[in-house]
């Protein structure tokens, strides 16, 4: 196992080169409409990194039930403080 961008001490700027390099803004609201989350559906996202795309599938979903988990606890801390930022949660029956 390594950490997003190999060293933990990247890991804060994960979000942003990602969002320079990739196209996250095409292939994320595509897999979120072929997973057809419905109201009161749970979602296991496995490898969840830093919670970006929990945070829009929650947005799109709020309904659903969304538990994540990742291997790397510093990630899954950013991903967990990002969502409760926008008044979700991750790992509970609350959403």
């Amino acid at each position: 196992y390594k950490p997003p961008l190999t060293y933990h001490l990247l890991t804060p700027f994960y979000d942003a080169l990602v969002g320079l390099t990739c196209r996250e803004d095409r292939f994320r609201p595509a897999l979120i409409s072929q997973a057809n989350v419905l109201p009161g559906d749970r979602v296991l996202e496995v490898g969840c990194g830093t919670g970006s795309l929990s945070l829009a599938l929650k947005m799109v979903a709020p309904e659903s039930h969304l538990t994540c988990f990742d291997p790397d606890k510093e990630s899954l801390d950013r991903a967990a403080s990002k969502l409760e930022s926008h008044g979700y949660h991750i790992n509970d029956d609350k959403g």
